[in-house]
């Protein structure tokens, strides 16, 4: 496995299976990240530089290795769909909307048809 691949694991196991994102403000579970913070840490990650007494959080769970290999298996397929035009849902060819020209030639979007959303921002 790739040092990239491994750390992208590792990472994945650290993160609580409810975590949706501070932006958020809860989680999956419905608890409030406030609740769940003490001092700069956050009981969502669990590793060596951020430990967590389980305290803050009863709902916290983390995955397993197998949880994070299937998760890295599931995204590269998405990602190889994406790579060859392709909506990694519904097979449909993506409308590229990315800009073509000018300071932010490059940006953009890739657009399902069919499902009619957004797949990846560029």
């Amino acid at each position: 496995m790739l040092e990239a691949e491994e750390k992208f694991i590792q990472s994945y196991m650290d993160t609580c299976c409810h975590f949706t994102g501070l932006q958020h403000g809860t989680c999956q579970r419905g608890v409030a990240y406030k609740s769940a913070r003490e001092g700069k840490s956050i009981s969502c990650f669990q590793n060596e530089h951020i430990l967590t007494p389980n305290t803050l959080c009863r709902e916290r769970t983390f995955p397993s290795r197998e949880d994070a290999v299937e998760y890295l298996r599931r995204a590269n397929i998405r990602t190889q769909k994406v790579r060859e035009g392709l909506c990694p849902d519904c097979n449909a060819e993506l409308i590229d909307n990315t800009i073509k020209d000018g300071q932010h030639k490059g940006h953009g979007s890739l657009i399902c048809p069919k499902c009619e959303k957004v797949k990846i921002w560029i």
